[in-house]
């Protein structure tokens, strides 16, 4: 299935929307996003998580629904199986600060999928929420971009824009 939906896609991107090789489509790594990868929430698994459908507002927790992402690149995998919560949630800040591209302040957006063994393990350190796991990635993960901060405002100051963003 994971296919099938990864392949119907690459073909409305092309034929819909145009994307060609060498022209809006330019890397010169692939990855299995490219094609094609699918996920599944394991909603009952997670309780104390709402599923991403019902966390947008658009459906509610028991609803079937299949969200759409655009990735550039990935996946990469956090093996970590003896951390304690605090060790665990570092470990995965660094990971998604690798993945912040300085040059495009901008346009930096991660999707991050959470074993239920990690789940577990944040749970029991106090992540009752998605909400809660963000705001504490958000503060770790901000301690690894410090030293993009002058070449943020630099680029913030010569676009003119109106305010910084929340970086820290």
């Amino acid at each position: 299935r994971s296919h099938c939906i990864g392949r119907a896609l690459k073909l409305l991107m092309q034929n819909v929307g145009r994307a060609r090789l060498a022209g809006t489509e330019s890397t010169t790594l692939g990855t299995p996003m490219k094609f094609g990868l699918c996920l599944g929430e394991w909603e009952e698994r997670a309780g104390l998580w709402e599923p991403l459908s019902a966390e947008n507002g658009s459906l509610q927790r028991d609803e079937d629904a299949v969200t759409v992402l655009a990735c550039a690149g990935g996946p990469t995998q956090l093996v970590d199986t003896d951390s304690s919560p605090k060790e665990l949630l570092q470990r995965l800040a660094k990971i998604m600060a690798t993945a912040y591209a300085p040059q495009m302040p901008f346009v930096n957006q991660a999707l991050l999928i959470v074993s239920p063994e990690h789940y577990d393990k944040l749970s029991k350190g106090g992540i009752d929420s998605k909400k809660k796991l963000a705001e504490a990635l958000w503060q770790e993960t901000s301690k690894h971009m410090l030293p993009y901060i002058p070449r943020l405002v630099a680029q913030v100051l010569k676009a003119k824009r109106p305010g910084l963003p929340w970086i820290l």
